[in-house]
């Protein structure tokens, strides 16, 4: 088969045989892991619909990514720890083998495209903890096994900036990206409301895993930064891609935050308003304007919730306490007040030993303090309900302990030239309002709610967080390369010409 014959086959292929022959595996698999009836016909004719509308729609290399995507996302960790058994000892973890072969098959199709992105300064970064990582790895992995693997996913994953990278390059990607988003929002805010009967979710749910077994249903680690971000969405995005009233998108997104009463991620309330801030100082006034009162609304949302709850003695248990109207400000108090109390609730007093196990570990001699530890062995001496904890749950620090000063100051510089390459674009194509630029936006702002959830969590050292966030980075950085002249200048560093210069 001639190249040019291979690229037209993946560029022609429908998903139709290939999706409805994955459901009937699938479906046959669930029948059998799955105990309950109702929850193996429930998969079925979820699989049934899903596969229907991609094979009729969709690409299979996109096919891969979006459903890859969806797991990741909605179902997080149960989902990552998801496998299709072990050839030779390796665990075939289903959301990895669909994302790599979507990367492998949409590079294939746009591999001319997607050199440019080994020319962007994000991408040599990425390159270069590859090569630290893979030197450590030659001694690490004889020694750890796959847990040496596993700790180095956080920069492996990475090459799914090129699987966002190749999305964007066609025309009409990114309205296909904007839909499959808006759906997969409103699944995520639906099964976060799910966490109160998460217990019960998991005993009645097949479980897998790489190193021990997880429930693939009643997780919900990183849900929260979805319910943020969604709203958003519906405010910026969304108007694009359905034709709905105005007042159902606004009051779509006021409820998807409300759902934080019950996620309880105390980070996500700091980031709302980190997000008004950040929009308000690039100059994005009017939709700082559209957000402040849909938080406000989502707020009295929240505080109408816990009356009627409790008005009611209805019992509903939270991500972190029971919902009632005694609990919730001390829940909310936690977030700065520094007291024994917020240290029960989140830890905190736990995180703060944890920075102080890496710092005085990695900085224990001068090869661990330039090159770090490696991968493999804890970073840090603690474990919870009998299973240890691997990560300080700051990612940034993570790498400094894995890769030292030398890693550590290439990642800073890494999300330096993404952030710098969305933000000069969105200054760039100020006063035009089109669904690209107002993604950008929206994807600034959900950049900046995954950093400051990396902060109080392992967000990148796990598939489920790194996986979508890498995706939607390249998403972006794509529309920065194939934007006009002016803004592409300044994301990729290329000199302009003097014609250009003089358009």
């Amino acid at each position: 088969m001639t190249p040019s014959s291979a690229i037209a086959l993946t560029q022609n292929i429908r998903t139709g045989t290939a999706l409805w022959l994955a459901t009937c595996i699938v479906v046959g698999v669930a029948c059998i892991a799955f105990q309950d009836a109702w929850l193996s016909a429930l998969l079925i004719c979820i699989g049934a619909l899903v596969a229907g509308k991609l094979a009729r729609r969709v690409q299979l290399w996109r096919a891969c990514i979006l459903v890859g995507l969806t797991g990741f996302i909605v179902l997080n960790y149960g989902f990552e720890n998801l496998i299709a058994g072990h050839v030779a000892g390796i665990p075939l973890i289903v959301g990895e083998m669909l994302m790599f072969a979507g990367l492998a098959l949409g590079w294939w199709t746009h591999r001319e495209g997607a050199a440019a992105l080994f020319r962007h300064p994000a991408m040599k970064c990425i390159i270069a903890l590859g090569v630290l990582a893979s030197v450590h790895l030659i001694s690490n992995v004889p020694k750890f096994g796959l847990y040496a693997f596993r700790d180095a996913s956080t920069f492996f994953e990475a090459l799914f900036l090129v699987a966002g990278f190749v999305w964007a390059l066609e025309p009409g990607s990114i309205r296909m990206l904007n839909r499959w988003l808006l759906f997969l929002f409103v699944a995520n805010f639906l099964y976060a409301c799910t966490l109160p009967v998460g217990e019960t979710l998991q005993e009645h749910s097949p479980a897998s895993g790489v190193f021990q077994p997880i429930p693939l249903l009643g997780q919900y680690q990183h849900n929260g930064l979805y319910i943020v971000s969604g709203a958003l969405f519906c405010l910026w995005i969304a108007p694009y891609v359905v034709r709905w009233k105005r007042w159902i998108l606004i009051s779509l997104a006021v409820i998807q935050l409300s759902a934080l009463v019950i996620l309880q991620t105390r980070s996500m309330y700091i980031g709302m308003v980190l997000v008004v801030l950040v929009t308000f100082v690039i100059g994005e006034r009017r939709k700082c304007a559209q957000l402040l009162p849909v938080m406000g609304f989502g707020v009295a949302a929240m505080a109408t919730f816990v009356v009627i709850v409790s008005a009611f003695n209805i019992n509903i248990q939270g991500r972190v306490m029971e919902i009632s109207g005694t609990s919730i400000p001390e829940h909310v108090d936690s977030v700065f007040a520094l007291t024994d109390q917020q240290d029960r609730l989140g830890q905190d007093q736990d995180r703060l030993d944890w920075i102080n196990q890496v710092w005085t570990d990695t900085t224990a001699d001068t090869g661990t303090l330039i090159f770090g530890q490696g991968f493999g062995k804890p970073l840090i001496d603690f474990e919870r309900d009998g299973v240890p904890v691997r990560q300080p749950h700051n990612s940034t620090l993570g790498v400094f302990g894995r890769l030292g000063v030398s890693g550590v100051m290439v990642w800073i510089a890494f999300h330096l030239y993404v952030f710098n390459t969305l933000l000069n674009f969105i200054r760039r194509t100020r006063g035009s309002h089109n669904e690209n630029r107002d993604f950008m936006v929206w994807l600034l702002g959900f950049y900046v709610l995954a950093l400051l959830l990396s902060m109080v969590q392992p967000a990148f050292e796990f598939s489920h967080g790194a996986v979508p966030l890498y995706f939607l980075l390249g998403v972006g950085l794509s529309l920065a390369h194939t934007a006009p002249q002016t803004a592409k200048v300044a994301a990729f560093g290329a000199a302009p010409s003097t014609a250009q210069a003089s358009v």
